[in-house]
């Protein structure tokens, strides 16, 4: 059986991985898609309570390319849904391209053909089964949705403003920096605290569903209880005690952090405070720090870029570890390369990845002496 996850496109990779870390199966990546093999449904159940870097898991029925409203709703109308057709369903369809069609139009079409071919019930709410459409310009994913809402919405993230993180970007920054529990990571301009809840959630091996159990709809679909649950909630420890620091100069941003961390539940796992980068050398020891994960959101009116870059490559040569990684999340990538040579960084990788139409591009340095 194939199943499908969504995840943002550019990082294919992080989701690949987590999948063979639950599933150890195999992976075929594509843009913003992940196919994989799986022997149960009830694996697709694990990856949507778990993963943490993925917006939606499919159990896969087709992927193809249509030319018209007509030929995409003739061709899904060939496909057998009888093995997951039961009390109701409904038909959510995301759409991106140019169409003379929206989503609604198809919801409503396709609901009409799974009606009058299987004669059972529309139910907008709960249904039992949720029929999937993701057509990009000519390219059509249907199947059947495993995880429900949007795994990317998390549950922890009531504080937001207009630079927060995406939490599926905030974990995969983690595993591009390759951090581990023991080491030291710092957040610089940590905005509402993505990255580092996503952390201490990770390391507390805090399901990424844990808090929205009843929301997930293969419960009603394998007819699952909250037992199911249990095999991944009896791994959480919270008694695991993490070195992870956020700082930003906008004293409502470390407020709100505060604010999103505490609903997690993680807030005595994670150490904010309020100050600039400037002052990252008084605060930190000499080669104290392992990671450095850092957002820059550069707008026409910043008129001191260059030097808040030299600033903060200043203070990092100073705190981080030999050897040891920066990571950047940053929308320009104007003077920063050159600035950090000056400061002994080499640019080690860089990704783009992108949410829709935001690009993000992230930056990875590390300390040449």
């Amino acid at each position: 059986m194939k199943g499908l996850a969504l995840t943002m496109n550019g990082l294919e990779d992080i989701a690949a991985n987590e999948i063979k870390s639950i599933l150890k199966t195999n992976t075929k990546k594509l843009t913003g898609i992940v196919l994989f093999d799986f022997k149960k449904e009830t694996d697709l159940c694990k990856l949507a309570y778990n993963l943490r870097s993925v917006t939606k898991i499919i159990y896969l029925y087709k992927i193809f390319n249509f030319s018209t409203k007509k030929d995409l709703i003739k061709k899904i109308s060939e496909i057998n849904f009888s093995k997951f057709i039961k009390n109701s369903f409904v038909v959510k369809c995301n759409r991106l391209g140019n169409h003379n069609f929206n989503s609604n139009e198809i919801e409503r079409e396709v609901g009409e053909v799974i009606l009058e071919k299987y004669k059972t019930k529309v139910d907008l709410k709960n249904a039992t089964t949720i029929i999937y459409l993701d057509i990009n310009d000519t390219n059509c994913v249907i199947g059947i949705d495993f995880s429900g809402n949007l795994l990317n919405k998390r549950f922890y993230k009531v504080k937001n403003y207009r630079n927060s993180l995406n939490a599926c970007l905030a974990f995969s920054l983690l595993k591009i920096a390759g951090w581990k529990t023991k080491e030291t990571l710092l957040n610089v301009n940590c905005g509402t605290g993505e990255v580092l809840i996503e952390a201490a959630l990770y390391a507390c091996k805090i399901p990424q569903g844990f808090n929205r159990k009843e929301e997930f709809p293969f419960l009603r679909l394998l007819n699952l209880n909250s037992n199911f649950f249990n095999q991944f909630d009896n791994e959480i420890n919270k008694k695991i005690k993490l070195k992870i620091i956020g700082i930003d100069g906008l004293f409502y941003n470390v407020r709100n952090s505060i604010i999103n961390a505490k609903i997690a539940t993680v807030d005595d796992k994670i150490k904010f405070e309020n100050y600039n980068i400037e002052w990252l050398d008084t605060k930190f020891k000499e080669n104290s720090i392992d990671k450095i994960i850092a957002q820059f959101v550069i707008s026409k009116r910043d008129k001191d870029v260059e030097k808040n870059y030299r600033e903060f490559f200043n203070q990092s040569k100073n705190i981080l570890k030999k050897k040891c990684l920066i990571i950047l999340v940053i929308n320009k990538t104007d003077f920063i390369k050159e600035i950090a040579e000056k400061y002994n960084f080499r640019l080690f990788k860089e990704l783009q990845a992108f949410i829709g139409e935001a690009k993000y591009n992230i930056l990875v340095f590390k300390k040449s002496i």
